[in-house]
């Protein structure tokens, strides 16, 4: 058995592929950035939106001219009130642990004399604390930067 094997001689030059790489991994380098730019533009746009401190600071300069002493008011306020909610917690809790042995909200009666004695109240400071506060923080953040 007899093979023959015919071989051509090398035509032409031949391009080495990686001449052109640089060009291409370069422009799809710059792309990644430009990417990569536009979605910190865009979680910085989603941040402000979910960030709760920027829509209470908004609020307060946007009234500022109307109502300039807000702001420092919240901020006084705040701990007042926390304190008073604190307290009014802590008789809650000493009440309800009451040492006497004695059941307190065994009866429709002292339920309905616990209910109307901290009930309202706690809720009532809560809410305070969940308006005010905000307000408060937001007023805290915007003096720093000042």
């Amino acid at each position: 058995m007899h093979f023959q094997i015919e071989v051509a001689p090398p035509s032409g030059s031949i391009v080495p592929a990686t001449a052109l790489q640089p060009d291409v991994s370069t422009e799809l380098l710059k792309q990644v950035v430009e990417l990569q730019k536009q979605q910190i533009m865009i979680l910085r746009a989603m941040y402000a939106q979910h960030d709760g401190n920027t829509r209470w600071k908004k609020l307060l300069e946007r009234w500022e001219g109307e109502f300039p002493l807000v702001a420092g008011a919240c901020r006084e306020s705040v701990p007042m009130i926390e304190r008073a909610y604190l307290k009014l917690i802590q008789e809650l809790t000493d009440k309800l642990h009451d040492d006497d042995g004695n059941p307190v909200l065994d009866d429709d009666f002292s339920l309905a004399e616990f209910l109307d004695r901290y009930a309202i109240r706690i809720s009532q400071l809560g809410t305070m604390l969940n308006l005010i506060g905000p307000l408060a923080d937001a007023a805290k953040k915007e003096e720093k930067n000042d």
